[in-house]
């Protein structure tokens, strides 16, 4: 999540351990923003092409992206940043599990217009419930001959209960 893709493994001569992810291409090489203390907050910048936009292969890519913050680097929280008008991007971040925090009003001025940008965030103690859900979601047995899902993975989602806070009323 630094940004170097220099550092990523090389696919040269091996089969690739998920040759649907191969097929899709790649999204870009992820970014990690400067947004204050790495030691608690990982926050990813990629735009998925169409063809990964609600698919497996996205969706495998995101829970892959959360596992390394959340499990690897040991993050506490993971951040979801977009435009406020950017309805696709806003149900992206509610399907994968994120939590709406809100709305950081005139963030920035982009092609000629103030933008207001919705900030989205999953935190570590409500990582176990997102990882199960994501888990069962990729089993293969959630997938027919043409490789829909059988399931939604916010219906996957809604049937593991969440873990109350103990320091929340």
């Amino acid at each position: 999540l630094d940004g170097d893709s220099s550092r990523l493994p090389s696919d040269a001569g091996r089969a690739h351990p998920r040759p649907w992810l191969r097929a899709h291409g790649r999204a870009g090489p992820p970014s990690r923003p400067d947004t204050g203390d790495v030691s608690v907050s990982g926050l990813a910048g990629i735009t998925w092409s169409p063809r990964m936009q609600r698919s497996r292969v996205g969706t495998e890519a995101t829970y892959l992206l959360m596992h390394r913050v959340f499990e690897d680097l040991r993050y506490r929280r993971y951040e979801w940043k977009c435009d406020s008008l950017n309805a696709r991007s806003k149900a992206a971040a509610e399907r994968y599990g994120f939590r709406f925090e809100g709305l950081f009003r005139q963030a920035v001025v982009y092609k000629g217009r103030s933008r207001d940008t919705a900030w989205y965030s999953i935190i570590d103690r409500e990582w176990p419930r997102i990882r199960s859900a994501f888990e069962q979601w990729l089993l293969p047995e959630n997938f027919d001959s043409t490789g829909n899902s059988l399931r939604s993975l916010r219906s996957v989602m809604d049937r593991i209960p969440e873990e109350r806070n103990p320091d929340e009323p």
